[in-house]
């Protein structure tokens, strides 16, 4: 390569002249005589396509062993035939109108005798409605204190202990007054009066009739008064029921004990007859 010219001192950079296109040097170095000289081999041209191997596909998966489930013809009982079929067919309908036909019937038995079972249908329900009731009526009896029973039963003798159970247990508020106990046992005994047998009734009212005769004339009057309100289905004021409780309390221990004894039974199946619900 020819040396690049070395501008001139005195020259701007940009006045200089280009410098020469560079040049690769040569890598190889010239083939000695020998090499030259010597024969070349001719090229090999490629192979036909004919010559070349074939690669072969993957083999396909083996097919699954279908004989055993299917028909080879020799057993008539393999494979349903067309005789088979049809009875098939036909056995299904039958069942099918077997089934529709006596559904038919039995609606039809009942629409022509329901007179005779409708009645007894009915009573059944009624009788296992009132079982009902009555298990619901014993689950859902509340517990009543015994010192609110005794408390009751010093201010009310002319009712057992069983009866103010009763009644405070029939009550949505539970343990009652003694006023209250009063009040309610004899508007239950009131309304219980036209399902009880004429006899109890006229002993019953024998029995308040001798409770008030104990009494002075004026508080007899009072007592009495007071019960007929109480039958007719007045309202009472609280003095009143307390004036009551006390009344009668005063007249019911000057009963004698047997008296007393018959005064708290017939009570108790008045009022246990008064608090049954209405049917």
């Amino acid at each position: 390569a020819a040396p690049a010219p070395v501008p001139a001192p005195n020259l701007a950079p940009w006045a200089a002249p280009p410098p020469p296109p560079w040049v690769a040097p040569s890598s190889s170095a010239p083939a000695p005589p020998a090499a030259r000289d010597a024969p070349r081999k001719p090229a090999t041209p490629p192979p036909s396509f004919q010559k070349m191997e074939v690669i072969p596909f993957a083999a396909a998966p083996a097919a699954p062993n279908v004989a055993d489930d299917m028909w080879d013809g020799e057993d008539e009982w393999q494979e349903p035939s067309r005789v088979s079929s049809a009875f098939s067919f036909l056995w299904l309908w039958v069942k099918r109108v077997t089934i529709t036909t006596a559904l038919v019937v039995t609606v039809a038995l009942l629409a022509l005798n329901k007179d005779k079972w409708l009645p007894q249908a009915k009573s059944a329900a009624i009788v296992l409605g009132e079982g009902v009731d009555k298990i619901s009526a014993r689950t859902s009896t509340r517990t009543v204190p015994p010192a609110a029973i005794e408390a009751a039963r010093a201010q009310v003798p002319h009712l057992r202990p069983q009866t103010i159970e009763l009644l405070m247990s029939k009550s949505t508020e539970g343990v009652l007054d003694p006023a209250e106990v009063f009040r309610r046992g004899h508007q239950a005994a009131e309304r219980a009066r036209p399902s009880l047998p004429p006899s109890l009734v006229a002993e019953l009212d024998s029995l308040i009739a001798a409770v008030a005769g104990g009494l002075d004339a004026g508080e007899a009057q009072r007592l009495s008064a007071y019960l007929a309100e109480v039958r007719a289905g007045t309202p009472t004021a609280d003095y009143q029921d307390r004036e009551a409780v006390w009344l009668m309390a005063r007249g019911a221990r000057r009963l004698p004990a047997e008296r007393l004894a018959r005064l708290q039974e017939l009570l108790a199946q008045a009022v246990a007859a008064g608090l049954q619900p209405a049917s």
